[in-house]
């Protein structure tokens, strides 16, 4: 300071290497007791398959589910059951623009419900025969648990309580 007039600012401490705004942040991160890598799933190969065709079954539920979900796609299919139709044929009097008819059509093929033969310029539209198969196998299905839960339903109302409230 001898000479100057102009007063220095007194230094600041200077922080440790590694320290900083997120010196905890990464100081918990890299905890030692911590694994890097976490242990390896005790899964077999028949395992993950059953896994993965749980969740590719159920996605072609959805599909199946989510093309019946709009009431335009589920006029389209009642249209095609009397048979084979071009996309105007079908969808003429919908009043909606032609890329949402395309959007609802994309949606019934890819959860395979129509099939589009193209011929030249023409797009003929027809049902897919196993299209909506899964929807129908579910539906069955829970059908036959509902019959069976009446059944045993039918049963515990014809038994006799007891004054406790428990079967005999």
């Amino acid at each position: 300071m001898t000479g100057s007039s102009v007063a220095e600012a007194p230094a600041r401490p200077r922080r440790a290497v590694g320290g900083g705004r997120y010196a905890r942040h990464r100081a918990r991160r890299r905890h030692p007791t911590r694994r890097r890598h976490p242990t390896r799933s005790h899964l077999t190969r028949s395992d993950v398959g059953a896994i993965v065709n749980h969740i590719a079954n159920n996605l072609a539920l959805d599909r199946a589910f989510g093309a019946c979900a709009h009431p335009i796609r589920r006029a389209i299919l009642e249209r095609l059951t009397n048979g084979e139709l071009t996309v105007g044929e079908v969808t003429g009097d919908f009043g909606v623009s032609k890329p949402a008819i395309s959007r609802h059509l994309r949606v019934l093929e890819e959860a395979g419900a129509i099939t589009r033969v193209i011929e030249g310029r023409r797009h003929r539209l027809r049902l897919s025969e196993q299209g909506l198969a899964g929807a129908r196998d579910w539906i069955s299905q829970r059908s036959l648990w509902e019959r069976k839960f009446d059944v045993v339903e039918e049963y515990l109302a014809t038994r006799p309580a007891t004054s406790e409230g428990h079967p005999s």
